[in-house]
């Protein structure tokens, strides 16, 4: 609770963005206790009597101080003074965080609209972001990144990383934050491209040696036998008929 107020001072004369409740009604609280106190004992409290005569309370041990009092009194205005800003900005904010417009903060002068404020500023955060933010602070070291919203909704207009822009260095959404699927890695046939000693390439070397067993080349080096011709290879064997044919073609043309 003491972190949202220290907070709230450090945001001093801060009117955009926008505030939790737990941010308002921490700072509020803790100013209406202060504010009590110090009226308390500068004896600011006026009470009336059973005799119908008003009086200043006053803590009894300072009765006899009046110098004491005076200063707690000073003090005590000073602090209604400082406290103004922050109470006002914060306001304002949490106004934001329901989607008002911070004009609002005047309806607690008028009767009735100071019952619909109130009422505003104890609802919880509105879901998602809107016209004056992305979010509200879940914490006092929690960082909002700026944006705006446009037409097609609320675009982020600086890295929430706060690193400086760099060419070698562009802010890119997370894979898990993507809407669309990543492209699969390309496969490719080269032959360079394959790891030595893959599956891939003791395959590519054991077609090799088959077809340079099945041309006649270096047999006798072939560690795999040859693979048998298929039903759809067009080299087969010529049979009878066609030796025949071949050999009166050869007579025919003065070959023997």
């Amino acid at each position: 609770m003491f972190r949202w107020y220290f907070y709230c001072f450090s945001r001093y004369l801060t009117f955009k963005g926008r505030a939790s409740r737990a941010e308002y009604w921490s700072f509020t609280l803790i100013n209406i206790v202060i504010l009590f106190c110090l009226a308390l004992f500068g004896g600011d409290i006026d009470a009336v009597l059973t005799s119908g005569d008003s009086i200043k309370t006053l803590v009894n041990p300072l009765a006899g101080q009046p110098e004491l009092v005076s200063a707690i009194s000073i003090i005590n205005a000073a602090y209604s003074l400082l406290v103004i800003c922050p109470v006002i900005s914060v306001t304002i904010r949490r106004l934001h965080d329901r989607e008002h417009t911070g004009w609002w903060i005047w309806a607690q002068c008028i009767p009735i609209l100071n019952v619909v404020l109130l009422i505003f500023l104890l609802l919880g955060s509105q879901r998602g972001p809107n016209q004056y933010g992305l979010r509200a602070p879940t914490s006092p070291s929690d960082i909002v990144p700026e944006g705006y919203m446009s037409p097609y909704g609320y675009f982020q207009a600086e890295d929430p990383s706060q690193q400086p822009y760099n060419n070698s260095n562009i802010y890119q959404r997370q894979p898990e934050q993507s809407y669309y699927r990543q492209p699969a890695p390309v496969q490719t046939n080269n032959y360079q491209n394959v790891g030595e000693g893959s599956v891939m390439d003791e395959m590519m070397k054991s077609n090799e040696k088959n077809a340079d067993v099945q041309a006649g080349i270096d047999q006798g080096k072939a560690q795999t036998p040859a693979q048998p011709a298929s039903k759809s290879s067009t080299h087969r064997p010529m049979g009878a008929e066609e030796s025949s044919m071949v050999d009166y073609l050869k007579r025919l043309s003065g070959k023997k």
